[in-house]
């Protein structure tokens, strides 16, 4: 897996997969199911500086091939005119759809608090037989993005790339210097963090209540005399008010 960093990770939402790619340097990244290629775009236009890709593909069209191919062209160029890109690299996975309607193995994980070697020995109770993994939140509170990278690396690991994931955030994972850039790795809808989601026989609502604590708490600004409305780094009162809506 010269190209990556790490295991992809294959994420639940809607009715849809987001298949999460991170790389070891900047390219064109694709996903090939059957004969259909998935990728990204801004507004039309293929991402290649950044090292990662977030792509979306019908859970139909996976559920049925059993595989994806991960496709990466790295960049030797990229400019305004006559881009110029290295020889194409592949790496496929299989892929395991949830086609149980009973005994159904689901695992959940929370709380990791960055303690990844414990948390993969738990996460290896049903084995081979593991039917989902609901990583529901505090993995940790975020100072740089190598934590993003290390959760990642984390989740890849333990579902293969081939076992889907419903990914949530939790409290701590609001926390840090570098919590506002979440969505650039996690699935999100519309820059939210709390959907709906279908998955085999099973349909559920993922939410996301924010923080344990009232959005102006010492805890999240600790600066001294600011007026109460513009103390913290939080405003998750109205992000909950948003999904009593939803």
């Amino acid at each position: 897996m010269s190209f990556l960093r790490c295991t992809p990770s294959v994420f639940v939402i809607g009715r849809e997969y987001e298949i999460l790619v991170n790389l070891q340097s900047f390219g064109l990244c694709f996903v090939k199911v059957g004969e259909n290629i998935y990728h990204e775009t801004c507004s039309g236009v293929l991402p290649s500086e950044r090292l990662v890709a977030k792509i979306r593909v019908p859970q139909k069209a996976l559920d049925e091939a059993k595989e994806y191919m991960v496709v990466f062209r790295e960049t030797n160029e990229r400019k305004s005119y006559f881009s110029t890109f290295k020889a194409l690299q592949e790496q496929k996975f299989a892929f395991k759809p949830l086609e149980k309607k009973e005994n159904i193995h689901i695992y959940h994980i929370a709380d990791v608090h960055y303690r990844f070697e414990e948390a993969k020995k738990m996460a290896s109770y049903f084995g081979d037989d593991t039917d989902l993994f609901v990583v529901n939140g505090d993995i940790g509170e975020v100072e740089t993005e190598e934590n993003f990278l290390e959760v990642c690396a984390f989740v890849g690991e333990i579902s293969k790339g081939e076992i889907p994931v419903i990914f949530v955030r939790g409290n701590h994972d609001t926390r840090g210097r570098l919590a506002e850039l979440y969505s650039k790795y996690f699935p999100v809808e519309k820059q939210k963090t709390y959907f709906s989601f279908e998955l085999g026989c099973l349909n559920g609502v993922v939410l996301d209540c924010g923080e344990d604590k009232p959005d102006s708490n010492e805890e999240y600004d600790a600066t001294p005399e600011t007026p109460q409305e513009y103390r913290g780094t939080n405003r998750f009162h109205s992000y909950r008010q948003q999904q009593l809506k939803f």
